[in-house]
């Protein structure tokens, strides 16, 4: 977003953004499916956290309705603030990174949530089917694996107090 709340699309990798500058998600489904988005920051110091909390199973996309992770209540593009961890030298720019996982079915992610991630010992790989417990309880499932597809858009962010609003 600029500073004036216009929505400006970015590059698809290593635009430059500052402290002062907001973002969000535009999500478009060009198929006649419908299928449903997780949205995730990977931090500046790879903590993980869900940006589409709002929606418990993933955002809802119907074919061909652009969908704002972002947004509020009031149709309003708000974005979502950009800040630097205390402690995180600001010495020079960092990578952040924004990742939408797209799958077929509503799938509750959270348990990818933690800002601790990287603290905790590794755990063995799960298919994303081993979620789907937690996706749309008390609707009957079927076996069929979910397919799932992940995007991701990465910024360089500047520690400083400003937009680096370019456009």
């Amino acid at each position: 977003l600029s500073p004036s709340g216009a929505f400006q699309p970015m590059a698809s990798h290593g635009e430059p953004m500052g402290l002062a500058d907001s973002f969000v998600v535009r999500i478009e489904n060009i198929t006649a499916a419908r299928l449903y988005a997780n949205v995730f920051n990977i931090g500046l110091q790879r903590s993980i956290s869900l940006l589409s909390d709002a929606w418990a199973s993933g955002v809802l996309l119907l074919p061909n309705q652009p969908v704002y992770v972002g947004d509020t209540t009031t149709g309003v593009l708000r974005g979502f603030p950009l800040s630097w961890p205390a402690g995180l030298p600001r010495d020079q720019p960092r990578h952040d990174v924004v990742m939408a996982m797209i799958s077929s079915e509503a799938v509750d992610l959270h348990t990818l949530e933690s800002p601790s991630y990287l603290a905790r010992p590794p755990l063995a790989p799960r298919p994303l089917q081993a979620h789907a417990p937690n996706a749309a309880p008390g609707v009957a499932r079927d076996m069929r694996p979910a397919r799932y597809a992940i995007v991701w858009r990465d910024y360089r962010l500047f520690p400083i107090d400003a937009s680096l609003e370019l456009g």
